[in-house]
């Protein structure tokens, strides 16, 4: 598992630099990625190779905080990952910001397709 990039936040870097330096980099991305729910067809289990971009910029497309690319056997994957912490003083659900997020959607036909990715908290 190869880690590339930097971030100033810290947050991402610990976690990934950690997996990446232990005994079991693979499996440790792997029972992280576990706890996250993807739409359509699940990632390949065990992965053979992985590499994290941390922060790297795509110019117009985006700045994502680490993108993950995945391999197992031949299957490959990539995801874009952003993570947030929730420090404002206002209440804030993942439901509402994915509903402001379907809502700036260019095109309402593209809607339909983009649901949710993460799991219902108790």
């Amino acid at each position: 598992m190869r880690v590339t990039g930097y971030s100033e936040r810290g947050a991402l870097n610990s976690l990934f630099y950690e997996f990446a330096y232990s005994n079991a980099p693979l499996q440790l991305l792997e029972s992280f990625l576990r706890l996250a729910h993807f739409p359509g067809e699940p990632i390949a289990m065990p992965l053979t190779d992985a590499s994290v971009l941390i922060e790297q910029s795509l110019s117009d497309f985006g700045d994502a905080d680490a993108i993950l690319l995945l391999e197992s056997g031949a299957t490959k994957w990539v995801i874009f990952l952003e993570a947030k912490v929730k420090a404002q003083a206002r209440f804030w659900t993942l439901d509402e910001e994915f509903s402001n997020f379907g809502a700036g959607l260019p095109s309402a036909s593209l809607r339909p397709f983009v649901k949710p990715v993460y799991p219902a908290l108790p």
